[in-house]
């Protein structure tokens, strides 16, 4: 099944009240594509926005949150929007997880610390100082406080306790990098699948498919790509 069946499934037969709880999970789809506006790179329909109402939203400075406006304020020029870009995803995390309800905030705390995993991750692979990496992050969040611990060391780093099955998996692939992007893709399809079993047939379980089929989606789509040159992209985007 696609993500447009599947979101159309959801459409006609979700209440309102569900439909805003997948709505919060989509919206960060939506702020990826503003960054696929700015560096002109392709735009992922998965999200609630099209691209040319996303166009007409930043316009008319309106039906988007008022941090992305407030992003905009601050950075004037599009090379500026392009290199900060990561602050306003930080805030989307920072902000979201704070207002949305349990299922959603947990679902959003996951995607987080997988992204700051990730960007701390790619950095030190390529050199790039952990501390800039994540000169954006949330300061007061134990993963930051973590990874920037270890900024002075060599040695691979060390993740969570509850990461720690992706650390393992990551040392098994080191200087691999389709592998290492599949090690992160898998261990978000596992986290995805356990929300599933937890609570079969609930709000929980549908989210958690939706999340698991993006999953699906993008580890395809990075079979297909570059992945070398996929990664430097991403260096890029954190440094």
């Amino acid at each position: 099944m696609k993500s447009e069946t599947f979101t159309l499934l959801l459409k006609n037969n979700l209440s309102q009240a569900s439909l805003r709880k997948a709505g919060s999970l989509k919206l960060l789809l939506d702020l990826k594509n503003i960054y696929s506006l700015l560096a002109e790179r392709p735009f992922d329909r998965r999200g609630s926005i099209s691209k040319t109402a996303l166009k007409s939203f930043l316009a008319a400075e309106e039906n988007l949150p008022s941090y992305v406006f407030e992003f905009f304020d601050s950075y004037q020029t599009r090379n500026e929007q392009i290199t900060n870009f990561p602050q306003l995803l930080s805030r989307y995390f920072q902000t979201e997880i704070k207002a949305k309800t349990r299922i959603v905030a947990e679902f959003l705390r996951f995607e987080y610390d997988m992204s700051i995993l990730s960007s701390a991750y790619l950095a030190r692979f390529r050199g790039i100082p952990i501390e800039h990496a994540l000169k954006n992050e949330d300061m007061d969040n134990p993963t930051v406080l973590m990874l920037i611990a270890q900024k002075d060391g060599t040695r691979p780093l060390v993740f969570p306790s509850e990461f720690s099955d992706l650390e393992k998996r990551l040392t098994e692939v080191e200087s691999l990098p389709f592998e290492m992007m599949q090690a992160f893709e898998e261990r978000r399809f596992e986290y995805y699948r356990g929300q599933m079993n937890r609570l079969p047939f609930t709000l929980r379980a549908i989210l958690a498919y939706m999340m698991q089929l993006w999953t699906v989606e993008e580890f395809f789509a990075l079979q297909d790509c570059d992945t070398a040159a996929w990664m430097e992209k991403i260096v890029e985007d954190v440094s």
